[in-house]
């Protein structure tokens, strides 16, 4: 009987300590931040900075104002999102989860909370560059994010 119990505690000891490991490594950040960033270039045309602006403004109120509403039967994504100050005609997001999907979320964005909100939605191009966080870009930091050194 001894020898049975024996067993029995080593067997949960090496069940527990599988749990612990599995428990550890799914907490783990899958993705860097490098991985979740999407750059869009828009095309301003001859919009005056002031026009330029207004747009930039209501299409971070649009994404404010979807972010708020969460309803629970839309699955869009609002990711964290950034117009740098000294390249307006750039946009980057950075997504904290689907960072494989991030072209296709980008584009479900546009199309379902941007387009119908702006007045005039200028022209764009979601670009496939990798994209380094960087104040000039974005650099939104968390535990979502894998350790990326920048």
């Amino acid at each position: 009987m001894v020898g049975k119990a024996a067993v029995t505690v080593i067997l949960l000891a090496l069940l527990a300590t599988g749990l612990f490991f599995f428990s550890d490594a799914a907490d783990e950040p899958l993705y860097s931040r490098q991985d979740c960033i999407q750059k869009v270039v828009f095309d301003w045309g001859d919009r005056s900075s002031t026009e330029i602006e207004e747009v930039i403004s209501e299409m971070a109120d649009a994404l404010r104002i979807d972010w708020t509403k969460k309803d629970p039967n839309v699955t869009t994504n609002i990711p964290d999102f950034s117009f740098p100050y000294a390249q307006r005609n750039e946009w980057y997001l950075q997504y904290r989860e689907g960072c494989e999907q991030k072209r296709t979320q980008t584009v479900e964005l546009i199309e379902r909370v941007l387009a119908p909100s702006i007045s005039e939605m200028p022209g764009y191009m979601i670009t496939d560059e990798q994209v380094t966080p960087s104040p000039k870009t974005i650099d939104v930091r968390g535990e979502q994010w894998k350790d990326d050194g920048y």
